[in-house]
């Protein structure tokens, strides 16, 4: 009997549960956020409003103190001003206003009439009176007595019935008949009441849809449980089967057999794998004949060294080294591999192995010149250096070094140098001559016939050398 093939997708439907609890969760989340934002801005519009009335507040107990103060001077004309103004001061301290707050009033000078709640007896300078914050506050109320409308001031102060300063807001204004300044204080009163009210009712909200929140996420958990369960134990054998093809394929290279897929989805995949697989093998054979390539290259090149080495300073090792190499510097391949490079070079090179490699690892390209390196034997070798980047997989992992031998060229050079410089000396030795035997040549005549042979044996001579020079040059440029 066939098997009959069941699509992945099908399991998309069991992931609709889980796609619920989550939109469910998100509804839930977004309710919970608006409700508190909604709190929030209740919470800064009730505040906003209790600020106001309180400034309205001290603004009226201001102008009652003065009102009282202004009736008390209408009433009591025929009496002093002195005795006038100590019959306002102790009607003034004794009123006591909403949220524990007072009445206080100093003079223009900095002296305290009432403070604190209390008629001031004696004298009391508050010039230098500050808040816990460093706030001057005298010099508000001067701004306050010679500001029209009177000014408000937020600070740190103490209650009259303790020692720990509290925030307070006050209103002062100048009464500058008598150089008086008058306040209005009281302490900043959250609306405890409401904000309670408003608390609970939030609490109250958010307790219940958290307990429905949690319901339904519990809920929504266990039938995803449930599904994502029946769904695993179904791909679980199928897995298990591509898993065990994998394992094959990754040493074998054998292909996946189709047939045994259930899924119609694992089958595809099971068809990639196999083009994968068809690909590497493909891959492997070109890498494999590339490298024969390589490896053929670098045995066949005997007159040209191959020298790789990694990335270790002055302690670099040798990690691959060539016939070539072998045939120019005298050293076997198991004679120097896992050997320092220093081996051939001489003392006080391999300090410039570091600065070197630094400079390939930044600029990621080599450099050439002309350079010593020693032989097995510990002579001198004259060689054109090049020194290459070697990458692996992206990354700097060690240097390759060509080398070839020029110490042909180089004596080449040193006898062409030496010819030339006795080419040099024969020129400047016949042009003295010639001039001599000019000389001569005009005294005496009768010579000419000896000169003329003389000339023309020397002729001879220096062609010859330049024939040898033009057959040096031609050894090396070969």
């Amino acid at each position: 009997m066939a098997k009959r093939n069941i699509s992945l997708k099908k399991g998309v439907s069991y992931s609709l549960a889980s796609t619920l609890a989550i939109t469910i969760i998100l509804f839930a989340l977004i309710w919970f956020i608006q409700e508190n934002q909604s709190m929030k801005n209740q919470t800064k519009e009730l505040t906003k409003r209790y600020n106001t009335e309180q400034k309205e507040y001290l603004v009226e107990e201001v102008s009652k103190a003065i009102g009282i103060i202004n009736s008390i001077r209408r009433l009591k004309h025929d009496e002093s001003e002195s005795e006038v103004k100590e019959e306002v001061l102790t009607i003034l301290a004794d009123i006591r206003l909403k949220y524990g707050g007072y009445l206080f009033i100093n003079q223009y000078d900095g002296q305290a009439l009432i403070f604190d709640g209390e008629k001031v007896s004696g004298e009391k300078d508050l010039t230098n009176l500050t808040d816990p914050n460093g706030l001057r506050l005298f010099d508000i109320e001067k701004e306050a007595y010679d500001t029209p409308g009177g000014k408000f001031m937020e600070y740190l102060f103490k209650k009259m019935d303790s020692q720990i300063p509290e925030p307070k807001i006050s209103y002062l204004k100048g009464y500058h008949e008598w150089g008086w300044i008058i306040g209005a204080g009281i302490y900043k009163h959250e609306p405890t009441l409401d904000f309670q009210l408003m608390q609970e009712g939030f609490r109250t909200s958010s307790q219940n849809g958290l307990i429905l929140l949690i319901s339904i996420i519990s809920a929504m958990a266990l039938l995803s449980f449930l599904l994502i369960r029946n769904i695993n134990n179904r791909l679980h054998k199928q897995v298990k089967l591509i898993n065990g093809f994998l394992n094959t394929a990754a040493s074998t290279n054998d292909l996946i057999d189709i047939e045994l897929l259930y899924y119609n989805e694992l089958k595809s995949i099971g068809e990639n794998l196999n083009k994968m697989i068809c690909e590497k093998r493909k891959w492997f054979k070109q890498y494999t004949e590339k490298d024969q390539d390589i490896k053929s290259i670098f045995s066949a090149a005997k007159n040209v060294g191959f020298i790789i080495t990694d990335l270790e300073g002055k302690n670099s090792k040798i990690l691959e080294f060539s016939p070539g190499s072998e045939n120019i510097l005298g050293f076997k391949k198991d004679e120097v591999i896992g050997k320092e490079v220093s081996i051939i070079h001489f003392p006080g090179d391999e300090e410039n192995f570091k600065r070197m490699q630094t400079i390939i690892a930044s600029k990621n390209k080599g450099y050439a010149g002309e350079t010593k390196l020693m032989r097995k034997d510990g002579t001198s070798l004259n060689v054109f250096f090049t020194l290459h980047p070697l990458f692996r997989e992206g990354s700097l992992s060690g240097t390759i070094g060509v080398v070839i031998d020029i110490s042909k060229r180089k004596k080449a050079e040193e006898e062409l140098r030496a010819l030339k410089e006795n080419l040099e000396g024969k020129i400047e030795e016949r042009t003295q001559e010639l001039i001599d035997k000019n000389k001569e040549l005009m005294g005496k005549n009768s010579k000419l016939e000896k000169f003329n042979d003389l000339f023309v044996g020397r002729e001879f001579r220096i062609k010859e050398l330049r024939t040898r020079i033009t057959q040096l040059e031609k050894m090396i440029e070969q």
